[in-house]
């Protein structure tokens, strides 16, 4: 087919499903690119420059796909304008979407189909890496465990050396014909956090048990938008909280009086370190995670230019993860301070052959990975005191807690560390032994395996 003879169509949105799309439109002509957010007009992405939205008035065209996961608002403004609603493809067009979306299929055909896990991220952080952890763990107890995806990423190789039977889409926006295909053959789904909380609405229609593991804090709601007047808790439908403060999130979010467990997860160690040099050098601290509001980053550098120099001498604090150029250049503008980037999982736990005390200073967090694999590590941890892993620790005895946001507290903190290095070997260890009876790989087990025997009978 000539290139005259294409649609010519407008893609609206530039965000996570127009990366995954813009280059799979391969029968359609694309004339121009719109988003409606003005940080993004006059941007070159992905090799299109993108307008506004008032750019329609200006070009020929076939019809609009709106690349937006919540399109509603989009669509009714589009045809409040004049725009006919046959003309607006959404993501839920699911017969026009059909021949777009990649599908990977690398599952074993002659293994029964008993768990499926449902992740939406494949990176090692946090959620993905604890699914990656339970996925091993049940398969050690003689489960058999697929998972599927929506993105692809460090975990997504590790799980096929591993040797997991992998299902991959583009996105999980399916109808009901696609749901009975794929995860229609399974005795028990688990859908990880609330990100995924579309599919939930989804999965309905599947008479299946569902377990629903949220690892979520308050402020996720506000940036997902869960509707909860669209998910149904259906009776084979089970929810469970990484911990309390998971928990309180769901149930100050969702009106409805629906019952939510504790399910904590845990990790391997597979490590065997001694004690930590804490009384020669600098004594390092580590924050690690992407620069975020909520992981605080801002706040640790304006409390420490509030440090005296005596502090800030002895002291050297590593920024580990995602960091744009120009925040750099301002957090390094702090003596102590040193931004490392983004590291691989191996290249992290190498990292602590340096690092004495791991940081975090979020303003909410429930289970930062980092904390727990500090302990594991014989580490100590200091924290903020809004995050969840705060209701395992005793001040100075497994970790240390100050006030969140509170500088002054932060300060007193670091500085009581410098004041009492022959003290961090005995937090440090006091901190592991609380890895070893709430998080770690053995108890961990022992509570994934009590929960799937409810709804798997072996």
């Amino acid at each position: 087919m000539r290139i005259l003879d294409k649609k010519k169509v407008v893609l609206y949105g530039t965000g996570n499903l127009y990366n995954k799309y813009y280059d799979k439109f391969y029968d359609l002509e694309i004339v121009a690119v719109l988003d409606s957010d003005n940080n993004k007009i006059g941007k070159c992405i992905n090799g299109y420059i993108v307008n506004s939205p008032l750019y329609l008035n200006e070009i020929k065209y076939d019809f609009i796909i709106l690349l937006i996961v919540d399109y509603n608002k989009v669509m009714y403004n589009l045809i409040n304008i004049g725009i006919d609603r046959e003309n607006i493809k959404t993501i839920d067009d699911y017969r026009f979407f059909e021949k777009y979306r990649e599908i990977i299929d690398v599952r074993d055909n002659t293994e029964k189909k008993e768990i499926l896990m449902v992740s939406h991220e494949m990176n090692y952080r946090g959620a993905p890496l604890m699914l990656l952890n339970l996925a091993d763990v049940l398969v050690e107890s003689g489960f058999c465990v697929d998972i599927v995806c929506d993105s692809k990423g460090d975990l997504y190789e590790t799980l096929l050396k591993k040797k997991y039977g992998l299902l991959y889409f583009t996105d999980f926006n399916f109808g009901e014909k696609e749901i009975e295909k794929y995860f229609g053959e399974y005795k028990l789904i688990i859908v990880n956090t609330l990100a995924l909380w579309r599919i939930i609405t989804r999965l309905e229609c599947i008479n299946k048990k569902i377990i629903w593991w949220l690892h979520e804090e308050e402020s996720a709601y506000a940036i997902l938008k869960p509707d909860f007047s669209k998910i149904k808790i259906y009776n084979n439908l089970k929810i469970y909280g990484v911990g309390a403060k998971a928990i309180d999130a769901f149930k100050k979010f969702c009106a409805k009086d629906i019952k939510i467990d504790s399910f904590r997860w845990g990790i391997e160690n597979k490590y065997s370190d001694t004690k930590f040099d804490y009384n020669n050098g600098k004594l390092v601290f580590a924050i690690i995670g992407p620069d975020s509001y909520i992981k605080g980053q801002d706040f640790l550098i304006d409390t420490l230019k509030n440090c005296s120099r005596d502090i800030l001498n002895n002291i050297e604090v590593l920024l580990i993860g995602d960091i744009s150029e120009s925040k750099k250049e301002i957090y390094e503008k702090v003596p102590a301070v040193k931004c490392l980037g983004i590291m691989t999982h191996t290249e992290l736990m190498e990292m602590y052959e340096r690092i004495g005390v791991i940081l975090s200073v979020s303003r909410n967090d429930t289970f930062p990975v980092v904390l727990i694999e500090a302990m594991m590590r014989k580490r100590v941890c200091m924290m903020s005191d809004v995050v969840g892993t705060a209701e395992f620790i005793s001040n100075y005895r497994n970790g240390i807690i100050f006030k969140s946001e509170n500088s002054n507290d932060l300060i007193s903190s670091i500085e009581w560390c410098l004041n009492n290095r022959r003290k961090l070997n005995d937090i440090a260890y006091a901190g592991y032994e609380t890895y070893q009876k709430y998080f770690s790989k053995d108890i961990f087990k022992l509570n994934a395996c009590s929960i799937v025997e409810k709804y798997i009978n072996k």
